[in-house]
Order: structure tokens, then sequence, then C-alpha cells
């Protein structure tokens, strides 16, 4: 109830972040097309260590939804310790982490370390798949690498029953690459491996002056009305979370906010970035989003003080640009926060519970045409 309230307050008065996502390695053995980060970057510079880590976790406030990234999350050993820090200092519930699945064992050994130290965290693990059989091994440029992902998710699936405390989903990203075939691979997954969920996301650029990746908006709407339809030939579909069906209402909702601004490149809500949400690289780089390139500050330059940062010249700056530029993108977890902790969001909210929330529930049939315009998230 502490953390609930502490959120709730959150609407008002958004002073720390609760969204935390953390680039934990840029290494990785794949080499996909519409990765952001150069072959090689990870040379430059050391990464923060457990124990530095340990150092910023300390400084800075409960933190409830952590976001792993990287690179290959799991490349890291200690990433469950990495987890465990968060969830002791900073009162951390929900953990997301991707993964290519490229070290199958490797990500069983760490997941079940992480899932049995922390029993109070939920632990959603992605499985990063782009395409069927063929068109995946093309975008990650590893021959083979499909069939490695499908496996690891059967392991942990196996894992699952043991471990009330994890989710599962693929997590599928269009673009210019494979949007023609996504429906296929939907089509796939859904009837050969009941995920708990599917998270689609529409792969964007690398930085605000190459905000979009050059793929269909247009396509992107279809295909995600196509996997609701597929949705709702399923029963159990999504997490067996408190307020589920609210849940996948904002996931939705923030599918037709996507939508809106790549199709008609306009902004469509407030971004709450250096606010509730933030970003943290590999190297203690603090930012208001990696789409923004200027720094809030480095931990390593301030002495590991979270405070420092989050309250300095930098920071300040950023937030008032934000505020005053209108900031926009198709960053899908900002938009999340951004529904999430802006009362004027909650009538459009309702719309898309009624919309999509209650018939995940009810199993109400799903619109017969992907060109059904989506509640207009003004």
């Amino acid at each position: 109830m502490r953390d609930y309230a502490r959120l709730a307050g959150k609407v008002v008065w958004k002073r720390t972040p609760e969204q935390f996502i953390f680039f934990v390695t840029s290494k990785c053995p794949q080499n996909c097309k519409i990765c952001f980060y150069k072959k090689g970057a990870h040379l430059q510079e050391p990464e923060l260590t457990i124990d530095e880590i340990q150092k910023i976790s300390s400084g800075m406030p409960p933190i409830y939804w952590l976001q792993i990234s990287g690179g290959e999350p799991f490349l890291r050993d200690d990433l469950d310790q990495i987890c465990g820090i968060f969830v002791r200092n900073n009162r951390t519930r929900l953990i997301n982490i991707p993964t290519n699945a490229s070290q199958g064992e490797r990500v069983l050994e760490i997941s079940k370390r992480a899932l049995t130290a922390n029993p109070r965290a939920f632990f959603n693990i992605g499985i990063s798949l782009l395409g069927p059989r063929d068109i995946h091994d093309t975008i990650t440029g590893t021959h083979g690498s499909f069939d490695k992902a499908i496996a690891c998710y059967q392991a942990l699936r196996e894992l699952k029953g043991f471990y009330p405390n994890l989710g599962l989903n693929f997590t599928v990203t269009q673009s210019i690459d494979n949007e023609a075939v996504l429906k296929e691979l939907f089509d796939l997954l859904m009837r050969e491996y009941q995920p708990d969920h599917i998270a689609f996301n529409f792969a964007r650029g690398l930085d605000l002056a190459h905000k979009y990746s050059g793929s269909s908006p247009q396509l992107y709407l279809e295909n995600w009305n196509h996997l609701f339809s597929r949705v709702l030939q399923r029963e159990r579909y999504y997490y067996d979370l408190p307020l589920k069906s609210l849940l996948y209402a904002v996931n939705m909702l923030q599918k037709e906010i996507t939508y809106q601004v790549a199709s008609r490149d306009r902004f469509v809500i407030p971004c709450y970035a250096a606010r509730i949400s933030t970003v943290l690289d590999e190297t203690g780089n603090l930012y208001a989003c990696e789409m923004r390139k200027q720094r809030l500050g480095n931990f390593r330059e301030s002495n590991y003080s979270f405070r420092a940062i989050w309250h300095g010249p930098h920071a300040e700056n950023e937030r008032r640009s934000i505020l005053r530029n209108r900031c926009f993108c198709t960053h899908e977890c900002f938009i999340t926060t951004n529904i999430l902790f802006n009362v004027r969001m909650y009538t459009a909210l309702l719309c898309a519970w009624l919309r999509y929330g209650l018939k995940l529930c009810w199993a109400i049939p799903a619109p017969s045409s992907p060109e059904e315009a989506p509640c207009d998230a003004k």
C-alpha cells in the first residue's frame, strides 16, 4: 500500500523517477540492423562495476519499475546481483529484462538466481524475435538465432512453473525489414507457444533529429490489430497481476499514441523524461532519455551522488527544454509512464479499457477491420 500511495502521489508531484532504464552493458554477440549501439562501443570506457552500482542505488529514492537494457544484459554474470541491489535499496517491484537468448544456459541460470533471491519482485523476461526464422536470422546477422531464442523460451517456460514471480513474453519490434511478415510471426507464436504476452514495439530512430526508422505506421496499426484479434482467441492471456485488464488497456493506449505520433509526426502527450523516467548507461552517464543526447551528469564524476545530478543545472535545463519544446517521439516505455502519471489521460485510458481491457477478460470478438480508428488520445 505504501508503494501504491507513493505512485498515486506522483500524478501530482513528479520529483523523482519511478521508471529507471539501465543499459547494463553494450556488449552483444549479435549484430542486429536496428541496434543503435556502434560495434566496439564497449571498448571505449569500462562498464559500471557491481560496487559502483551499489553506490548509485544506495543514494537513489524508491523506484517501482526497473527496465534492464543493453547490449545483451545476460552477458553480465552479476545481472541477478544488480537486480537484487535495486530490490533491496529502492523497493523495486517490477523488473523487465529483454534478451536475444543467444546464451540460453546463462539466461536460465541467472534467471533462477534472481527469481530465488527476490521473491517479492516480478520479473518479466522478454525473448526478442524479429520475424519468422529466416527473417529473424537475417536481421540479427546470426544463423540459428531464431532456434536459440525458441529453445530459451521453452526452457524458461518450464522454469515458470516453479516461480510465480516470473512472466514471459516475446518482444517483437517492427522495422522496415520485417513489417510485412509480422502477422505470420504473430500467428506462429500464438499458435505454438502461448506466451503470456507479445510485446509489440515500433522501431525508433537514433535521436530526436532522426526519430523515425522508416517503418510504416499504417502497417504498425494493421499488425497490432491483427495481434489483438489473435489475443481474443486465447484464454489466460497477459500477466496474472492485479488490475490485469487496466494494465493491458495502458499497453494498448500506448500503441494508439505511438501510431498517432508516427503517422502524423505531432505532439500527443506531455513527456515526463527527467521527472518520472530516466536512463543510465553502462559507463555511468545519466540521461533524461536515450533519444536526447544531453547528459544530466555522470555518476563517476559526481561521486556517485544521484541527488547532485538530479538537482543539478543540466537536469533542470533538460526538464525545461522538454516542456518548452513539447518533446515527443515513439519511445514506448516513456509513453507508458506518460499515460500512467497524467490525470488528463484518464478519459482516454477509460476508452482503451472499454475497447481492449474488457474484451481481454470477456473474450468479446475483435473489430473485423484493422482500419478502425483508435480512441483519439488528446
